[in-house]
């Protein structure tokens, strides 16, 4: 289902549902749009995320929502950063959930979720090496973890949507209340630990909902939203789409994808059977791919500060836009 359909049930209250941990509809030609998800814990976690990555963690951890959740067991920070090589070419756009002084008996944490496409444990295996005992950090792999967005065209509509076909998996409505741009909200439902945010691994330019992080239970709650979302006879569900529709909304929203506009490193030439094609592999600074946002200007000492700090310096610009 791609174009006009697409668009349509976005428009509706209905609304759209992506599966980021499981590529659920493989048939349909389109590549792997899947996520993975690092762990950061410990005493030097805000340190950690502030010198691999260009954008800073922001102070404030408090719920800018004064209405009381029974549900909620604490509250962190949600924001985007760029992952860039130490020439300060974009690796990828990672999505940070930062839960840091909450609470003084617990260590601070982080999860750090790659861009549709970075899938696997490439920014594990990557991360990995660069931890040191000073960093008082230590990173897993979330092989559990389980990814899914819901998007309407609008706010009202996702939350609309949400509200018929997910809350009554997690809590009744009453005791909840949605948690605010650029905060992410932590609840415990039966084993399995949510994470819910405003954010739908696109742009608010195309599209407005709620992306729902879990682990811990074995994906039992995740399937459980999934089929009862995109169920034949649900007609109030969102229309569960693959692959192919994401990659579709991201190129009109004018987002860089990885492994097309964001893949630093790899072989120009590809191996195919006998053969040796060429395969272009782009190295992209990301204000050249308009991704300013994900990069803090005011910060010194981050991985490819210094290939940022050159193109900043150029007079004339970055060399090539997308």
């Amino acid at each position: 289902m791609v174009g006009e359909a697409v668009r349509a049930a976005l428009r509706s209250d209905r609304g759209i549902c992506f599966d980021f941990s499981s590529n659920r509809y493989h048939n349909d030609g389109s590549t792997n749009r899947e996520v993975s998800v690092v762990k950061v814990r410990g005493e030097g976690t805000r340190s950690f995320l502030n010198a691999k990555f260009s954008q800073s963690v922001p102070q404030a951890t408090s719920r800018e929502d004064p209405t009381p959740d029974e549900n909620l067991i604490r509250s962190g920070v949600a924001f985007e950063s760029g992952y860039l090589s130490s020439k300060g070419w974009i690796i990828d756009r990672i999505l940070i959930l930062a839960f840091l002084g909450n609470n003084e008996e617990t260590l601070d944490e982080a999860y750090l979720i790659t861009s549709p496409g970075n899938s696997g444990s490439n920014l594990y295996d990557e991360l990995a090496p660069l931890v040191f005992p000073m960093d008082r950090v230590e990173l897993t792999h979330m092989s559990d973890a389980n990814v899914m967005s819901l998007a309407c065209s609008t706010l009202k509509d996702a939350q609309t949507s949400f509200n018929n076909n997910i809350l009554g998996f997690l809590f009744t409505q009453a005791s909840f209340s949605y948690p605010s741009k650029g905060i992410c909200n932590h609840y415990q439902v039966d084993n399995a630990d949510v994470y819910i945010l405003e954010n739908t691994l696109l742009s608010n330019h195309i599209c407005h909902g709620y992306t729902i992080f879990t682990h811990g239970d074995d994906a039992s709650l995740s399937n459980k939203i999934w089929n009862h979302m995109t169920a034949e006879d649900n007609n109030i569900g969102p229309v569960g789409v693959g692959a192919l529709e994401y990659d579709t909304l991201r190129i009109e929203a004018g987002i860089p994808g990885h492994g097309y506009e964001m893949m630093w490193n790899g072989s120009k030439k590809k191996q195919i059977g006998t053969m040796e094609e060429e395969q272009y592999y782009s190295k992209a600074n990301p204000l050249e791919l308009h991704l300013q946002n994900l990069i803090d200007t005011e910060k010194g000492c981050y991985q490819g500060q210094e290939g940022i700090a050159s193109m900043l310096k150029n007079q004339r610009g970055p060399p090539r836009m997308l």
